[in-house]
């Protein structure tokens, strides 16, 4: 059976292999500079913080991957990814590209460790409607 950290490990090399062919396959729409993401954002009438990247929140990934093998390959997971958390400790994950003059993003939002909603947009990530 493989530990978690080879399976971080795998992980990470998805991200970068589905960055590489992003950025390789499309390299006349695609930035590749490093975007700036808000310390906060609202969103949901609520207020969310960046956090840094854990262990913790890698093996949440990499088991949402799990239920859901054919999202895996999917190219905007390939984006730059940021965590933001609530006062309450719930979780929206963001992977952002930039494209042209826009940005592409998927939202992963967990409350509590419930994996509760998926979204894929174009434009602006963190004007997302509340709901």
């Amino acid at each position: 059976m493989p530990t978690s950290a080879s399976m971080i490990n795998a992980l990470r090399s998805s991200y970068l292999l589905v960055a590489f062919v992003t950025l390789g396959g499309c390299t006349s729409a695609t930035s590749s500079h490093e975007l700036t993401l808000p310390e906060t954002i609202r969103a949901d009438d609520k207020v969310w913080s960046l956090e840094q990247r854990s262990a913790e929140q890698d093996q949440r990934v990499l088991a949402y991957f799990r239920k859901n093998p054919s999202l895996a390959d999917h190219p905007g997971f390939g984006g730059q990814e940021a965590c933001y958390a609530d006062a309450h400790g719930n979780l929206k994950y963001y992977w952002v590209s930039a494209v042209g003059n826009s940005r592409q993003w998927i939202s992963l939002e967990y409350r509590g460790s419930r994996a509760i909603e998926l979204l894929e947009g174009e434009g602006e990530p963190f004007l997302q409607p509340s709901g």
